[in-house]
C-alpha cells in the first residue's frame, strides 16, 4: 500500500514539474515560447531588404536618370524641315520634334486671333470698319491660322506694338503680335526620343541629307 501511495505522489510531482515547466517558471528561452508569437506587433509590415550588391542595384534603377536624349540637327530650309520631320516620324513614332528658326524674324504681324469660321470673321471685319479701320483682310490660307484677320506688317518689332497701343485706344484689345519669317529663313530641327533610337540617327541623317550639321541640343 506504502508502493502505491509513493508511486501516486510520485507521478503527481512529475506532472506538476511539467506544467511548471511549461509556463516557463524554470527560466527557458522566451524566444521558444509559442505564445510570444501572438504578441508581435504588425508582423505583416516586416520586409527583408535587399543587402549588399543587390541592394546597390536597386538603388541606381531607382535613381536613374530617364533613357531618353535629345539631339539637334540643322541647319535646314523649311521644305527640307518638313520633309526629314515627315520621314523620322513615319520610322520612329516615339520621336518628338520642335523647330527653332535661325536669325531675326524679317517682320512682325499684328492680327486677330482665328475665327471658328469665315462668316464669324467677315462679322468682326465689318465691325472694325465701322471704327474707320481699313487695311485689314481675313486669312483663307490652310493652316494655323485660318480664319484669322490680319491688321498688318512692320518691320520692327517696336512699330508693331505702337500700332497695337492704336488699337487698343480704338477698343480693339483682343489684336496680338506675332514674328513672320522669311521662306529663306533657316531652321533647326531638334529631335527628343530614346537614347538608342537617336544614336542611330546620326547615320540616318547622313545618308537622307549630306549637308545636315548635328550638335547638342540648346536645353536637354
Amino acid at each position: 500500500m506504502k508502493i502505491f501511495r509513493t508511486s501516486f505522489f510520485l507521478l503527481l510531482l512529475a506532472n506538476l514539474l511539467l506544467f511548471a515547466y511549461g509556463q516557463g517558471y524554470f527560466g527557458r528561452d522566451a524566444g521558444l515560447e509559442p505564445e510570444r508569437l501572438t504578441q508581435q506587433v504588425e508582423p505583416e509590415k516586416v520586409r527583408v531588404l535587399a543587402s549588399g550588391i543587390a541592394a546597390e542595384v536597386v538603388r541606381k534603377k531607382l535613381t536613374a536618370p530617364p533613357d531618353e536624349a535629345c539631339r539637334a540637327f540643322g541647319d535646314f530650309d523649311r521644305e527640307q524641315a518638313t520633309r526629314i520631320t515627315a520621314m523620322l516620324r513615319g520610322k520612329h513614332a516615339e520621336l518628338r520634334f520642335i523647330e527653332r528658326v535661325l536669325g531675326e524674324p524679317a517682320a512682325h504681324w499684328v492680327f486677330l486671333p482665328p475665327f471658328a469660321n469665315k462668316k464669324a470673321a467677315e462679322e468682326r471685319v465689318a465691325k472694325l470698319k465701322k471704327s474707320g479701320m481699313t487695311e485689314m483682310f481675313v486669312m483663307t490660307e490652310d493652316g494655323a491660322n485660318l480664319h484669322a484677320i490680319s491688321l498688318g506688317v512692320f518691320k520692327s518689332e517696336q512699330a508693331a506694338r505702337d500700332y497695337l497701343k492704336t488699337l487698343k485706344k480704338k477698343g480693339v484689345s483682343d489684336a496680338r503680335i506675332a514674328p513672320r519669317q522669311s521662306a529663306e529663313s533657316r531652321v533647326l530641327l531638334e529631335v527628343r526620343g530614346p537614347v538608342a533610337v537617336l544614336a542611330g540617327l546620326q547615320q540616318t541623317m547622313g545618308s537622307e541629307v549630306p549637308n545636315a550639321r548635328s550638335a547638342e541640343c540648346a536645353t536637354q
